[in-house]
């Protein structure tokens, strides 16, 4: 009987296949990890199976079920294998482990092609994927009932249509920023030029794409709004997730000493973000030369090789491995105020308008004072000021900085109002429990 039962349970859990560049995997502090693992954390893991391309740090992963893409599913896939060796992994983790060397011929050239010719899309118009008798023979083992996509590229635009003629299984398109407007159009920092084909073919395949989601899901009610109206379909929205007991059960620990203001900020760290750091770094100079003592931990999964030698000069910034999602709870307990920062740059922050940090419902269970540095255009400001869950200066200046710093240690009625707002816009929009709910019904 418990085992009918158990067996009935399962079959309401529809099988599911993720089709995503970066591997979800057990431990990690990724966007998209924090996003699936708390998504389907207690789906039954024998109805998950990913497709991706990279980013696995070779855990046993959060799915039962993995396929890489390789050469075999590419065209020309033995020119795309040569070209796919020689691209750089800018993972903090690789920084701190592999010994320093000075850039070579080599690394010069590849980096050049990165520029021209993968940033560009023209990579993807070359090596376009296809499903390869071994793809097509993992496929027919999983059965997906559902397959996810979330675009980002040409190939994760157009692999997933593939697979859904082939296995007519029903697709669900569910993005969590608004890249439709800004891939290969030259607003980050590609040739225009360039771009141009790439452009024309991804506006093709992102329209037969949502044409042909059966579950068209949109990131929070911003960008449902907005899809709908663009899109001409209806689309339901979820949000990122957390359990707020997980923060409840986490003993706080500190990254500095108890005399010592801490700021902690977490995620990756692009051309956009780092230089804001360095903002706040600044800013801690300026607290220093009134004796008070502040630092910044900067916790992060990817950053920028340019940028660690950066932050790395700077006096009032250490940097962190990622420790993994279980860990970052009692880190970000820890600290005494909770750091968001996104783009100043207005093209970014335009792109980013639809956007909500993957880190700010974690921040707001943590029960932590919240400072979000950031253009007003961006998604993670307009969220912020709508709800009044953080303190926010949508200016670069260095010395305003320090006074919201200042202000937001000292001032303990603004502290206690910030955290309450925080945590119970958290319980709202981000509670686990509901989110899960809402997904499964929307799945079915």
């Amino acid at each position: 009987m418990q085992y009918c039962e158990i067996k009935m349970k399962l079959n309401n859990y529809k099988r599911i296949c993720i089709i995503t560049a970066g591997r979800i995997n057990k431990y990690d502090t990724t966007n998209n990890g924090l996003l699936f693992r708390s998504l389907f954390k207690n789906w039954p893991k024998e109805n998950l199976s990913q497709i991706y391309n990279s980013g696995s740090n070779n855990d046993e992963g959060f799915f039962s079920n993995y396929y890489q893409l390789n050469e075999k599913d590419r065209r020309y896939g033995k020119i795309y294998k040569i070209v796919k060796n020689n691209n750089n992994n800018n993972t903090l983790a690789s920084i701190f482990s592999k010994r320093k060397r000075k850039e070579n011929f080599t690394d010069i050239l590849f980096s050049i092609l990165k520029k021209t010719f993968v940033e560009t899309g023209l990579y993807e118009l070359i090596f376009h994927p296809c499903l390869s008798t071994e793809l097509k023979e993992w496929i027919n083992t999983i059965k997906p009932d559902i397959i996810l996509a979330q675009g980002y590229s040409l190939t994760f635009s157009e692999l997933p249509l593939l697979i859904k003629n082939y296995t007519n299984a029903k697709l669900a398109f569910f993005t969590t920023d608004d890249w439709p407007q800004y891939l290969y159009s030259g607003s980050q920092g590609e040739s225009k030029l360039l771009s141009f084909f790439a452009r024309i073919k991804l506006k093709e395949t992102l329209n037969k794409l949502i044409e042909k989601a059966d579950i068209p899901i949109a990131f929070g009610s911003p960008m449902q709004e907005e899809y709908t109206k663009r899109y001409r379909k209806p689309f339901q929205s979820l949000f990122h997730a957390d359990d707020p007991l997980r923060f409840e059960k986490s003993t706080p620990t500190r990254l500095v000493k108890e005399d010592t203001i801490s700021i902690v900020t977490v995620g990756t760290f692009d051309r956009y973000r780092w230089p804001l750091v360095g903002d706040i770094s600044q800013s801690c100079k300026i607290l220093k030369q009134r004796g008070i003592d502040v630092q910044i931990s900067v916790i992060s999964s990817a950053i920028d090789v340019k940028a660690y030698a950066e932050l790395m000069k700077m006096e009032h910034v250490k940097l962190y491995k990622d420790p993994g999602s279980d860990s970052l709870p009692k880190l970000l307990k820890g600290a005494d105020i909770l750091l968001l920062i996104e783009a100043f740059d207005n093209k970014r922050a335009n792109a980013i308008k639809l956007s909500i940090s993957t880190k700010a419902h974690l921040f707001m269970f943590s029960k932590v004072p919240i400072l979000v540095y950031a253009n007003p255009l961006t998604g993670i400001a307009n969220y912020a000021q709508k709800y009044g869950w953080a303190c926010i200066l949508g200016e670069r200046n260095i010395e305003k900085l320090a006074k919201c710093i200042e202000k937001l240690y000292y001032d303990q009625e603004l502290r206690s109002q910030l955290i309450d707002t925080a945590y119970n816009v958290g319980l709202e929009n981000h509670d686990l429990n509901r989110i899960e709910k809402k997904l499964f019904e929307i799945l079915q």
